[in-house]
């Protein structure tokens, strides 16, 4: 017998103990872990959830660690569908043992759809998952303990779509978020150890949210760049025309902003943004008479061309606000009066005309914030209103309104430079410029120009006081007006009248 025979059988029982190992190992985790695993969460979700639960596939593979998922379906102990997975797949790893920390190669989630509803009572279908989870049986987390260490270097969502019913308000809302896409590297809670993100979210009217940048647990630190893009109004507008009585029809956001995010020592929170930009645009409003019963059919009220914020940031625990120019760019606003009065973006009168007003919490000392906008323009604007409360029926507007305030902020005493400009639709001119001060009272110094106003279009409002026609007439003014608390209204300058004639309805005479 040779040296290396009389080896192998000096190591055979442990060579056939390693094998036999290997093997019920392999068993257990390729075989019986994946049917264990599958019904226990079956029994699990029956017993503790009264839900239903199917699971097409499990696959364990016990040599590098991983799990897999496939085909998974949970509907509502009403039988309805809740939960619907293509494939969720986690890699642990050994290398555990050396941070100190649950470490995982990869956690994917792949084609999950989500479908929450809420009835018309406000019951979520949701709520049957909390029937499985005690609270009371748990113990309280040990705040001095911190979060638990984890750490996963690739942390993906792919294709989860979210499916939204609710029943809630006056017209049903159903709409489907999706798909979201988010992909993690270095997801952990390890002390200043940070991760980067990126996250894209896509709505059904293909808006999308993204965002992406560094991510840090412990201590709590983020920093990058947040966008908001696309059409989003519609859904936001299914909730509120019924409060506010608008409804956004149409419209294009545009939002994007840098932002850092930071914890200290003690706890306290910092956060600023920092390239605010902001652009609504093609923003179509309609009036949504029925919320707040005003009568009439619903009418457009506003088409806005857009309208815009550029170099926006905020600073917090500063209480810091600031822009660098604000616009309104080609607005189209629309009014209508009825032929009792009432304007179709007013609710109707109750007939109480006394009002308490609101209230405004006084501001504590050091809670002062600090607002400045370095520009503000109104540019473009056009505003027509058919008003059927007189006869004949008046059709009035402006076929433009530019507006320009400089340096606007909230320290008291500031002065905002200001100017305007207004093109009547039938002809005439009027503009302002001068200085505005809001702080600590209002303060109003113009210098007025009217330049050929034409008169004629009063005509419907002269008519329903006398039976005579307005048939021309012009007005020029140069003054100077100026309102203070002393003062409330001073006006003085030039004013003249030309071209003007009234002449009898019945008999035409001057």
């Amino acid at each position: 017998m040779t040296e290396a025979s009389e080896k192998l059988l000096r190591f055979r029982k442990p060579i056939i103990g390693i094998v036999a190992a290997l093997v019920i190992y392999a068993l257990l985790g390729f075989v019986a872990a994946p049917w264990l695993i599958k019904k226990s969460a079956v029994d699990y979700v029956r017993d503790s959830l009264g839900a239903s639960l199917e699971i097409e596939k499990v696959s364990v593979n016990p040599f590098v660690l991983s799990l897999g998922i496939d085909g998974t379906a949970l509907d509502t102990p009403e039988g309805d569908p809740f939960v619907r997975l293509d494939r969720y797949f986690v890699n642990f790893q050994t290398s555990s043992l050396f941070r100190w920390a649950w470490t995982f190669k990869e956690h994917h989630i792949e084609g999950l759809e989500v479908f929450v509803s809420r009835d018309g009572d406000g019951q979520f279908n949701v709520d049957f998952l909390a029937q499985g989870n005690d609270a009371a049986d748990e113990p309280a987390p040990d705040p001095e303990s911190g979060p638990a260490r984890l750490l996963i270097h690739d942390f993906a969502i792919r294709n989860t779509a979210i499916h939204w019913n609710d029943e809630v308000p006056p017209e049903p809302v159903n709409t489907e978020i999706g798909p979201i896409n988010i992909a993690i590297a270095d997801l952990n809670t390890l002390p200043e150890r940070p991760g980067s993100q990126d996250v894209v979210i896509t709505t059904e009217s293909q808006g999308t949210l993204s965002w992406n940048g560094s991510l840090q647990f412990n201590p709590l630190h983020s920093e990058g760049r947040a966008s908001v893009r696309g059409s989003h109004f519609p859904l936001t507008s299914a909730y509120l025309k019924h409060d506010v009585g608008f409804d956004v029809v149409d419209g294009i956001a545009d939002v994007s902003l840098d932002y850092r995010m930071s914890t200290s020592d003690d706890g306290s929170l910092a956060f600023e943004v920092s390239n605010f930009n902001l652009a609504f645009s093609d923003v179509l409003v309609n009036t949504f008479n029925q919320a707040v019963g005003r009568p009439g059919e619903d009418r457009e009220v506003l088409r806005l061309g857009r309208i815009g914020l550029a170099g926006g940031e905020f600073h917090w625990p500063d209480r810091t606000v600031s822009a660098d120019l604000l616009s309104v760019d080609g607005a189209d606003v629309h009014l209508y009066r009825d032929a009792q009065g009432s304007l179709n973006i007013l609710p109707p009168s109750d007939g109480n005309t006394e009002q308490a007003p609101p209230a405004v919490a006084a501001s504590e000392p050091g809670e002062t914030w600090q607002l400045a906008l370095e520009q503000f323009n109104i540019n473009g604007l056009t505003l027509g209103m058919i008003d059927d409360s007189v006869t004949p029926s008046a059709d009035i507007g402006w076929q433009s309104l530019d507006v320009g305030v400089r340096d606007i902020s909230n320290m008291p005493g500031a002065e905002f430079p200001t100017n305007l400009m207004l093109t009547a639709r039938d002809g005439g001119t009027i503009s302002a410029d001068g200085t505005l001060t809001v702080l600590p009272d209002p303060v109003v110094e113009f210098n007025v120009t009217i330049e050929a106003l034409v008169l004629a279009a009063g005509h419907p409002y002269i008519k329903s006081l006398a039976d005579v026609n307005l048939d021309s007439g012009a007005l020029n003014v140069a003054a100077t007006f100026q309102s203070s608390p002393d003062d409330p209204m001073k006006l003085a300058g030039d004013v003249e009248v030309t071209d003007f004639l009234i002449t009898e309805s019945d008999e035409g005479s001057r």
